[in-house]
């Protein structure tokens, strides 16, 4: 049961990091993009 105890902290550090990389995720959606938009893959060679 000890063990089992313990083994809840690595599990809420990675719940933690899962909740943040959400956030940040969340927050460049409603900022839309950070650069612009290129049509590099439309150009003719």
């Amino acid at each position: 049961m000890h063990n089992l105890r313990w083994m809840r902290v690595p599990g809420d550090r990675i719940f933690f990091l899962g909740s943040v990389a959400l956030v940040v995720f969340v927050a460049g959606v409603k900022t839309g993009p950070s650069f612009p938009r290129t049509n590099a893959r439309h150009t003719v060679s």
